[in-house]
C-alpha cells in the first residue's frame, strides 16, 4: 500500500494531535496515580477521608445538635479545610490556595 506525502502528513499531524492531548498535567497525574502510587496508601487516604467525614458528622448532630443536611456541609467544608492546611504544610501553596478559597466563598 503506498501512502502520499499529504496522507503522511495528515497521519503524522493525527497522531502528534493525540499525543499532545496524552501529554496534560491531568493525564501525567492520572498516570502517576495509578502505576506509581500503591494501592493500599489510595485505599488508606480514602478511608481516613470518608472516617473524618462521618465523624465529624456524627459530633456535630450529635453533639452540636445541628440537623443531618447542615452537619454534612459542616463537615465537607471542614474536610476541604483540613485537606488545604495539609497541602500548605507541605510547602504546595497553589492547591492549598484552591482549596481555602472554595471554603472561604462558601463552595467546599
Amino acid at each position: 500500500m503506498k501512502i502520499t506525502k499529504k496522507e503522511l502528513r495528515k497521519i503524522i499531524k493525527e497522531e502528534k494531535a493525540k499525543l499532545l492531548m496524552e501529554m496534560t498535567p491531568l493525564a501525567d497525574a492520572e498516570r502517576t496515580l495509578g502505576s506509581a502510587s500503591k494501592e493500599e496508601n489510595r485505599d488508606l487516604i480514602g478511608s481516613a477521608l470518608r472516617n473524618f467525614l462521618n465523624d465529624t458528622a456524627t459530633t456535630l448532630e450529635v453533639e452540636e445538635e445541628y440537623d443531618e443536611d447542615e452537619a454534612d456541609e459542616m463537615a465537607h467544608a471542614a474536610l476541604v479545610l483540613a485537606l488545604a492546611y495539609e497541602l500548605q504544610s507541605l510547602g504546595l501553596v497553589n492547591p492549598y490556595n484552591v482549596l481555602y478559597n472554595l471554603v472561604r466563598n462558601g463552595e467546599a
